[in-house]
């Protein structure tokens, strides 16, 4: 059975699931086929702002969890706070976010915010990500004080930007990661 037996569908025009889950502090896991039949979120904005924000407890979510190929988040905030303060988190899955298309500002600001139990990003974390927004990363992995490793070259390199977006787009984005290796590598 699924928890959201309307996605897909034209029962709901835009799918949004700010705070869902917000401060579930016993949730441990989140299963693959929860957003499986998600293919658009309309032109809304805020579409997974804060959806597991203060999940203390969450270990683990799989990949392609954000649904079918070619999920469209184009409003701004899709992934604002998703997965701020999941202390338990300690990896994220290879190409989480590849099948994304969007390009709203603050997309993935504050997503991973305080994760303190991380301690690598997979290279191809943003693989669908191409075109840069106003602060699209700020304080992405801000305070993620666990990571300790070497982050690839490749983790925005899909990205292009233009000269208005350019300053603020990765403002922040590892602020406070006193153990990361600011070394890059292929």
């Amino acid at each position: 059975t699924l928890l959201f037996p309307h996605l897909g569908t034209n029962s709901i025009k835009h799918h949004r699931f700010p705070g869902a889950f917000k401060n579930c502090t016993n949730l441990t896991h989140i299963p693959a086929t929860l957003f499986e039949n998600l293919t658009t979120s309309g032109s809304s904005s805020y579409t997974f702002y804060q959806t597991f924000y203060g999940c203390t407890s969450l270990t683990f979510f799989p990949y392609l969890l954000f649904g079918s190929p070619g999920l469209a988040v184009v409003g701004s905030y899709g992934f604002y706070e998703i997965f701020s303060g999941c202390r338990g988190l300690t990896a994220l899955p290879s190409g989480l976010f590849q099948n994304v298309t969007g390009n709203g500002s603050s997309l993935f600001g504050y997503a991973f915010y305080g994760c303190r139990g991380l301690t690598a990003i997979p290279k191809d974390l943003f693989a669908g990500i191409t075109v840069g927004r106003t602060s699209m990363f700020v304080s992405t992995f801000e305070n993620c004080t666990g990571l300790n490793t070497t982050i690839s070259n490749k983790l925005f390199g899909s990205i292009t930007t233009n000269t208005t977006s350019a300053p603020s787009l990765f403002q922040n984005t590892f602020k406070c990661c006193e153990n990361f290796n600011h070394k890059y590598h292929l």
